[in-house]
């Protein structure tokens, strides 16, 4: 949770992968765009985010990576 109350997930990717399925159950949409990161700390943009329901997004890239999705 960060210091505002709203509840923060950070999600890591290890194994390079072109499709990661976050299950974050935030028990709602993540209110802001998903914030991904490869292993560089560099910012990616995915191809698509889908909410699959409220606890689960689907994040597709172009390219496999490992790195973190930060979901508020």
């Amino acid at each position: 949770m960060s210091a505002t109350g709203i509840k923060v997930v950070d999600y890591v990717q290890s194994a390079p992968s072109a499709t990661w399925t976050i299950v974050h159950n935030l028990g709602r949409h993540p209110v802001s765009d998903v914030a991904v990161v490869d292993s560089g700390n560099h910012k990616i943009l995915p191809l698509s985010v889908t909410h699959t329901n409220d606890n689960t997004v689907v994040v597709e890239f172009s390219t496999p990576f490992a790195g973190t999705a930060r979901l508020v």
